[in-house]
Order: structure tokens, then sequence, then C-alpha cells
């Protein structure tokens, strides 16, 4: 019998490598051998688990014990096939050789979670135990699976609600649930959990949800997805927390995509669009107000020229945030930069005014803060700064004259921010839409330092009041402050 030099034949305990390019076999060892092939044959088909091996991105994601993780992913990524491993991995109590993540020494109860209950049954289900009528050819071996006790769903052919696993090396039970965000909050409260699985984003209260049912076991809550909806508040959670261990893979990293079928795959998509599905980094989506890439409008830091006229935006917040921006202005170039950020909430309006008090710029401040009845006994916000000395402008109530003039001038290159200076606004550039079915209409939420700044570059023509005496020059082409040229 001919073998192919280097071959694998068998499964984790069982296994053939041939290091010779012909070797003679009797009839003993080659009914030996087409046993093991049949064995392997039928291993492959009734377990994914003993024949998966992972690419050494997905192993990161694997090995990481950090109690939140979030893996983003390129479509085609393998970030679900990845989650159902590691998932499948803790139910059976059956490790990969080369695993160095999260062990249980104990059956576990998880949850598996997706966006829709067709899309749990279709995919993740059907990764774990195989298509429907075929169950038992998944992640999870034919034996593990108890299919008597398996619960469905009422009104869903073929979906499975609750299932009970076989952790192998205890002998005992795990516990397998699917849930899927359209249930809704409720669905997701009274139980106790060791590890969560959200397959693509969760809505921000299921996620508050499922935190709660990990407490009592200090359990594992895991993200995979593609961040096609952008910069959303949960990813934006995950992206910026400390305790949020965070892995990556791209269309580059999978051996099969050749620049040739990359291209081909993201023929004809709109260029917000083919970063998420590239490269598994936030999509700016067709919702956003300001649709621009942050390389056109951010900027390093440097020193502002003491003759730059400034202005500050300013939204005194009484049930919001309290936030203000500073923009200096470079009449030589006609460009503007925002060169800092305030942030605070639950501070009063004297702690507020006390600490905007030395930036000593003119405050640009909503309509709304004129209003004699926002202080108490008739008074306004508007008239206790000026009280506490503070050089105000009253803004006007036209929110989408402001966004257009600040559209104009990203797209002329004379707006500008200091990125590692203005990190709540950035933040909240990338979540900043409007209303869904509604592009008219800006969805009132994560917009507080965004209001500031808007009020900021609608009037920083006002602004010169405040300048230094100014050296004598023409007006020149749109062309951003380059510090090493000189003043």
């Amino acid at each position: 019998m001919r073998l192919l030099k280097g071959k694998w034949f068998g499964t984790q305990s069982r296994r053939l490598q041939v290091n010779e390019s012909i070797v003679k076999v009797n009839d003993q060892d080659l009914g030996n051998l087409l046993k093991i092939a049949k064995d392997y044959d039928r291993l492959k088909k009734e377990s994914l688990i003993h024949d998966w091996n992972p690419l050494p991105k997905q192993w990161e994601y694997l090995n990481s014990q950090s109690k939140v993780k979030t893996f983003c992913a390129c479509n085609q990524g393998g970030k679900t096939s990845t989650a159902v491993f590691e998932e499948a991995s803790h139910l059976t109590g059956i490790y990969h050789p080369d695993w160095k993540g999260v062990r249980y020494g104990h059956p576990v109860i998880t949850w598996i979670c997706g966006e829709s209950t067709d899309r749990v049954r279709d995919t993740l289900q059907e990764k774990l135990f195989g298509p429907l009528g075929q169950w038992g050819t998944g992640m999870i071996p034919k034996e593990c699976i108890d299919f008597k006790a398996i619960i469905m769903r009422p009104g869903v052919t073929g979906a499975i609600h609750i299932a009970r696993i076989k952790h192998m090396p205890t002998g005992d039970w795990s516990t397998v649930q699917f849930f899927s965000y359209d249930q809704g909050r409720d669905k997701y409260q009274g139980s106790t959990v060791h590890r969560i699985l959200n397959d693509e984003e969760p809505p921000a209260d299921i996620v508050g949800e499922q935190k709660m049912r990990l407490v009592k076991h200090d359990g594992h809550l895991s993200f995979t997805y593609t961040p096609l909806s952008g910069y959303t508040a949960n990813h934006s959670w995950l992206m910026e927390s400390d305790n949020v261990a965070r892995f990556n893979i791209t269309m580059d990293d999978l051996p099969w995509m050749t620049p040739e079928r990359i291209e081909k795959a993201l023929e004809g998509l709109p260029d917000y669009e083919k970063r998420a599905r590239r490269y598994g980094e936030a999509a700016t989506s067709s919702g956003l107000i300001y649709q621009f890439e942050e390389e056109q409008y951010t900027c390093e830091s440097f020193e502002i020229p003491r003759h730059w006229p400034r202005i500050s935006g300013f939204d005194c917040g009484i049930n919001h945030p309290s936030t203000a921006v500073s923009l200096a202005w470079d009449r030589e170039s006609n460009c503007v930069y925002i060169y800092q950020e305030y942030w605070s909430q639950g501070k009063s309006v004297p702690e507020v005014a006390m600490h905007l008090k030395h930036w000593g710029t003119k405050f640009a401040l909503p309509h709304d803060a004129f209003a004699n009845d926002k202080m108490g006994e008739g008074n306004s916000v508007a008239a206790f700064y000026k009280k506490e000395g503070f050089d105000i402008v009253q803004g006007d109530r036209h929110r989408w004259g402001r966004i257009e003039k600040v559209r104009a001038m990203i797209a002329e290159g004379r707006l500008w921010i200091f990125k590692d200076r203005c990190p709540q606004l950035l933040k909240e550039f990338r979540m900043y839409k409007t209303k869904d079915g509604d592009p008219g209409a800006v969805l009132r939420k994560n917009d507080d330092t965004i209001s500031s700044f808007e009020h900021a570059v609608q009037y920083y023509e006002e602004s010169i009041v405040k300048a230094e005496p100014t050296p004598q020059f023409e007006i020149k082409q749109f062309k951003p402050f380059d510090p090493k040229r000189g003043i």
C-alpha cells in the first residue's frame, strides 16, 4: 500500500504519521489503517471539534483569559466558528492540545446569543449541533448530546432553546441555552450563568442584563462581530475599556484570501463599508452626520500662536453633561483648530464655571441657556455665567445650519481637531447620526460635546475681539498650519 509522505490519519488520541515516501504493509496492517481511516471519516462527520485547527489570530482570542473580550473580524474571518469552537470546548471539557486559555474543571452553563431567531438557528446552532436532521455533525460530538433532553423553542421550526451536553472529564452535564436579541431584555433576567457569547453586536440594555447574570460565577462575556454599525455605545465601550481584551483578524490574515479575491469581495461596496468588511474596523455608517475619514479632520497638537483669535463653545448641562471645546483661528490660512475640550457630569453650575473661567475666551452658548427658568427664580444659565464675568454670545436654533458649515469646512480642509487632546469630541463624531428613516432629524444622543463644538465653529469669527495684535498679511489659499514654518 502506498501512502503519501507527511499525511495525518486519526484523531487527537490516535494519529499515524508516515515519514517515508513508500511504506510496505501486510494485510493486518492494511486492515488497521482502513479502520483508522474509517474512524477518521466518521469523527469528521460527527465531531468537528477534533478536526478544527485555528489560525494564529484565532488562537490569540481563544487563549485569552480576560473576563470580557471581543473579536472584531473581517467577513469570512472565522469569528463565529472560533467562538463556537471555544464554547463547545468548555461545554464538553474537550480541549485542544495547544489550548492555553480558560479551562473549567466542571460543567458550565452557557448562553449563546445572536441577532435574530433565524440567525441563531441557522448559524450558531448549526455550527454547534449540525444542520437540522443531522444533529451530531457540528462542533459538539454526537456522543455528548442528550437528544432526549433537548427543549425546542415554541413557534420556531428546528430552533433549540435548551440542550444538555455531557462534560466528558466529569461525566456530568453542561447546559447551553440559545437567545436572540429580538426576544427583548426581559428574557435575559433571572438566571445565573458561567459564560455568555454574543455573535454580532447586541443592544446596550441586553448587555447590561447579561453582566448581571455573570456576577455570581464571576463569568466570562464574549463578543464576536463585524462592526458595520459604526461607533455605537457598545462598540465604544468595548474599544476603550481597560477591562476588555480586544482581538482582530483581517482579510489579509486569511491564507486563502489573495489580493484578487479581496478586491472581488469588496467590489461595489461603499468606502465606509469596505473598511469594516476587510479589516474588522468600525464602519462609517450611512447614517453618520459627518461622513469623513478621521484623517481628513484630525491632526497632531502643537502650541497655538498667541496672536490667533480663540473662542469656546459651551453646552452647560443641567440634566445632562456639561461640555466645552476651544477653537483657535489661523487667519493667514483661514483654518480653525479645536485644541481642548471639557466634559463633566454631576457637577454644579458654579463648579463648572470655576473650571472654565481660566480659559479666557469668549463663550458661545446654546439659545436655551438664555431661557429664564433653568436656574430657578426666573434666572437663566447665561445670566449666571455673565454675572461670573464670562464673555458670552447667544447661539441660534438652526442646528442644520451649523452642521452644514462644519461639513463645508472639513471638505475644504479648513477644520482640524487635535486628536490627542479631544478624545470625547472624536468619540461623539463617530456616533453622531440621523434618526433611522429620517435623514433630516438628528439623533439627540451622545451629542453634548458635539453641540459645544458646533457653536464654536458657528461663531469663530466673533473671536477676533479676543486676539492680540495680528501681523499684517494677505489671506492665502486654504492650507493647514505647519508649526515648523514659523510665524
